[in-house]
């Protein structure tokens, strides 16, 4: 049984599932998801998951619906307005932070990857950095073999020498 309830002035409203509140919205367009008080465009309040555990009480979850491959997986954009040459503005995606299928093979190979992803000039999205599901780091990379693999594009470029290493 789901009911739609006003709240307690006449642009707020209640989403409820079972008589148990679900999700609010309120007069600013702030949607609140586990609370009927959300103070951003959308707050979401619950019991953090255990870590370590299966993935399935997770407070937000991205899951693609994509078919099975390589590197496919749930995906944030990070954007904002871009001021376009004619006047006014379009909205276009600046960052992406992607988690991708390790593998398109397999049944039930859960095996993933992070990524990062920026975007230069245009709208073609290049991917900066990946953390392996081993936990091995690539920037310019995306496959790296040891904990850490910087990848350098030309043998001019500056990285070479922009870090030191320590060790203990």
């Amino acid at each position: 049984l789901y009911t739609l309830k006003h709240g307690t002035d006449a642009t707020s409203k209640s989403l409820s599932a079972n008589f148990n509140k679900t999700m609010h919205w309120n007069a600013s367009g702030n949607v609140g998801i586990g609370t009927t008080g959300p103070v951003s465009k959308l707050q979401i309040e619950g019991v953090a998951p255990t870590i370590g555990g299966a993935m399935v009480e997770n407070m937000v979850s991205i899951i693609s619906t994509n078919t099975p491959a390589q590197d496919i997986g749930g995906t944030l954009v990070l954007g904002g307005s871009v001021p376009l040459s004619a006047g006014g503005t379009t909205k276009n995606g600046f960052a992406v932070v992607r988690g991708g299928n390790d593998s398109a093979a397999g049944v039930e190979n859960y095996a993933g990857n992070l990524q990062f992803h920026t975007v230069t000039g245009g709208s073609v999205l290049y991917e900066r950095m990946r953390i392996t599901n081993g936990g091995n780091v690539g920037i310019g990379t995306t496959g790296p073999a040891t904990i850490l693999t910087i990848q350098q594009t030309s043998a001019t470029d500056p990285i070479a020498d922009a870090w030191t290493v320590y060790s203990s």
